[in-house]
């Protein structure tokens, strides 16, 4: 029966295609990052500290998940291999924390306020996927506030300004210009920034673009021309989203309060704050002109160490034997701002509360 032979053979080429189907590919696990926890010892994640890591994921299928298991990998990090973790089955839209927390090591290395990149790799029997997520270092620190050295500065129609905040270097604007700036040697990445437009007279800001770019060129719009009207900008700050703060959109002229910025600010966060910040103020109608009388910058530096740092200074130093001494702190600083309380030993006596300056003494 030759036919009935061929048909045999033809079924079980198709049957062995098709078992060896699923061996060549795995199902895409639909599941999306919702956000991180890391747990420091000390409650701050830095450099060199162990950290314990959730990451939340959303089901974004309309069928549950089974049970995934879970790995972490980071190319900056240390993952331990015996550090697993899983997830229990998730309804779908439904979101869930994996369990036991990852553990992983961040190098002594990395920068305060970096964020530190991982991977993790979910399997299971619904299938795999990567899901990438970062962790930040460091918290926001005491504000620092400077003033743009460059004001008043005309906005000419139809062109564009600028200016600096702050190296002290000379950068050229689109006009030719050049801008000389105040040296700000505060070193360190940042958290966050506010940019604050003290005055700036035009006839309808409607018509104006501002944009920030920070000393390594990263760019965001503070504002869309069209988004806010009226004349001038008096005491006009711009953040990061915040709950709770409106968009410019709708505020009456002159605009004074706080908004948020177009774009986010937050794309400036784990940025070097040390150097030159430029604010480029962009105009799209031919027929006005106006004047940037007085900007400037907030940056909530990056810290890993909440202890304050004391710097005690001598007035004279060096002194003679018998000459009066004014020994003061007053420069000691605390890294989140907090009010600081000063003690004082003299010749190894008991530690007695003081203020920040001793009155003058001879020793």
């Amino acid at each position: 029966m030759p036919p009935a032979s061929r048909l045999v053979g033809t079924v079980a080429v198709l049957a062995a295609l098709a078992l060896g189907a699923p061996a060549s590919a795995q199902a895409a696990v639909d599941v999306e990052h919702v956000g991180v926890s890391a747990v420091a010892p000390d409650g701050i994640v830095g450099p060199g500290d162990t950290v314990a890591i959730t990451e939340t994921i959303r089901n974004r299928s309309f069928a549950p998940l089974s049970t995934l298991t879970a790995t972490l990998a980071s190319t900056v990090a240390t993952v331990p291999t015996t550090s697993t973790s899983a997830y229990a089955p998730i309804a779908p839209a439904a979101e869930l924390a994996n369990v036991p927390a990852f553990q992983a090591e961040i190098p002594s290395t990395v920068r305060c306020g970096a964020g530190v990149p991982f991977e993790m790799t979910l399997s299971g029997v619904d299938g795999a996927s990567l899901v990438p997520f970062e962790i930040p270092t460091g918290v926001a620190g005491a504000r620092r506030s400077y003033e743009s050295a460059r004001v008043p500065r005309p906005i000419p129609a139809g062109s564009v300004g600028t200016l600096s905040v702050p190296d002290g270097g000379v950068r050229a604007d689109a006009a030719g210009d050049a801008t000389s700036s105040v040296t700000v040697s505060d070193a360190g990445l940042v958290k966050n920034v506010r940019v604050r437009i003290g005055k700036l007279t035009y006839p309808d800001v409607g018509h104006l673009r501002l944009t920030l770019v920070a000393p390594d060129g990263v760019t965001s719009a503070v504002l869309f021309d069209g988004e806010a009207s009226g004349a001038d900008f008096t005491d006009t700050v711009f953040v990061v989203p915040t709950t709770g703060v409106p968009a410019i959109a709708g505020s009456a002229a002159p605009h004074t309060g706080t908004y948020t910025a177009t774009q986010s600010l937050g794309a400036f966060a784990a940025a070097d704050g040390e150097g030159a910040w430029q604010l480029d103020v962009a105009t799209s109608t031919p027929a006005q002109t106006g004047e940037l009388v007085a900007w400037g910058l907030d940056i909530d530096p990056a810290v890993c160490d909440l202890s304050p740092a004391a710097h005690v200074v001598a007035t004279p130093n060096p002194a003679v034997p018998g000459q009066d001494v004014v020994v003061s702190a007053a420069r000691s600083i605390s890294p989140v701002g907090d009010a600081l309380t000063y003690e004082w030993s003299v010749d190894g006596a008991p530690f007695v509360a003081g203020s920040a300056t001793r009155p003058p003494e001879s020793f």
